[in-house]
């Protein structure tokens, strides 16, 4: 497999976990079971501690950017991102 290829296979693997952190997260909790998913997900992508916290904020910037779509964040929003946040 070719460097380039091998890069673009790890970029959609990330994208794949932030995506994945981003939905279970999507209300603010993370149960045990989605916890477990998300940690079978990173095993099978073989990701380091470093490689997820950092797609862990990936997640909460995707969220953060479209909690903002209306251009502020309102208590119920910034409650929401904090809850996301502490789940992480």
């Amino acid at each position: 497999m070719s460097l380039f290829k091998g890069l673009k296979r790890a970029l959609r693997s990330v994208g794949e976990y932030v995506d994945t952190t981003a939905q279970v997260v999507r209300d603010g909790h993370l149960s045990p079971e989605e916890l477990r998913s998300l940690h079978r997900l990173a095993a099978k992508l073989d990701m380091t501690i470093d490689e997820r916290q950092r797609a862990h904020g990936q997640a909460i910037e995707r969220l953060m950017t479209a909690s903002m779509a209306d251009g502020y964040l309102d208590e119920q929003e910034m409650d929401f991102l904090n809850r996301a946040m502490q789940a992480l």
